[in-house]
């Protein structure tokens, strides 16, 4: 639902972050339903941030788009991987 809302209104980007604990079974969300869902619009970065360095995040992440899926154990970190997504943003839309 967010992928689709964030792009009702005109923006020069649009983003939309999962963050999770990767448990995202136990709410019948498979990393292949999760990775198709972040590839529906692709004028939309979408990212997923899993908070957890457990089995389950690691098969996630290797589940999600290329470059789309983190795991971020140090919650410290958060803020200069956001710097990064954006970053990368604004240097791919200038190709």
């Amino acid at each position: 639902m967010a992928i689709e809302r964030v792009v009702e209104k005109p923006a020069d980007d649009y983003f939309v972050f999962l963050l999770s604990d990767a448990n995202l079974g136990q709410y019948g969300v498979s990393a292949r339903t999760l990775s198709q869902a972040m590839q529906i619009n692709p004028k939309v970065n979408t990212y997923a941030i899993f908070i957890s360095n457990d089995a389950a995040a690691e098969e996630m992440r290797r589940s999600m788009p290329p470059g789309r899926g983190h795991i971020v154990v140090d919650t410290s970190k958060l803020p200069q991987l956001f710097k990064e997504f954006f970053t990368s943003a604004v240097v791919s839309s200038k190709l």
